[in-house]
C-alpha cells in the first residue's frame, strides 16, 4: 500500500500472491514470532517505510507483544531509483545493521544449543533497539 510500482488491481495474479502471501494482510502467520528486521530507505517510494513500520506496530500489539525486540525497522538516508536503493553513505550503516542483527539472533540460537549441550558463553549484546545503536555510531 502507498508504494510505486507496486499497484493493486493491475496484475490479477499479482494481486492474488499479495492476498495469500502479504505479510501485512497475513499478520496471523507470525504467530511463532520469527526475528524480524526491516531496513528501509527514509524516501524509498517503491517499497515505503511505512508499510514496514505498520507491520511493526501491528506485531508489536499482538503476536509480539511479550517480545517486540524481535520485530524491529531501522531507516536509513535513501538514494536512487524512487529512493529505493541507499545512499552510498548509507551503506556502511546498513551493513552494520545486518550484521548486528545477524549476530543478536543467531547468538541467541547458540545460546539455547549451548543450555541444551550443557554449557552457556555470554556473548557482546549490542542492545535491543538496532536504530538507536546506528544512530550512536
Amino acid at each position: 500500500p502507498g508504494s510505486v510500482g507496486n499497484r493493486l488491481g493491475e496484475d490479477k495474479m499479482g494481486d492474488e500472491l499479495y492476498a495469500d502471501y502479504c505479510p501485512s494482510v497475513n499478520i496471523h502467520g507470525y504467530g511463532h514470532q520469527p526475528a524480524l528486521c526491516f531496513i528501509c530507505g527514509d524516501s524509498d517510494r517503491h517499497v515505503p517505510k511505512e508499510a514496514a513500520q505498520r507491520l511493526v506496530r501491528e506485531l508489536t500489539a499482538t503476536s509480539y507483544a511479550e517480545c517486540p525486540e524481535k520485530a524491529q525497522v531501522v531507516v536509513l538516508p535513501s538514494g536512487g531509483w524512487h529512493g529505493h536503493m541507499f545512499s552510498k553513505e548509507a551503506i556502511p550503516k546498513v551493513q552494520a545493521a545486518m550484521l548486528m542483527w545477524f549476530k543478536r539472533h543467531l547468538d541467541h540460537m547458540a545460546a539455547a544449543t549451548a543450555l541444551v549441550q550443557g554449557g552457556l558463553r555470554r556473548q557482546q549484546s549490542f542492545g535491543t533497539n538496532l536504530q538507536t545503536t546506528l544512530n550512536q555510531v
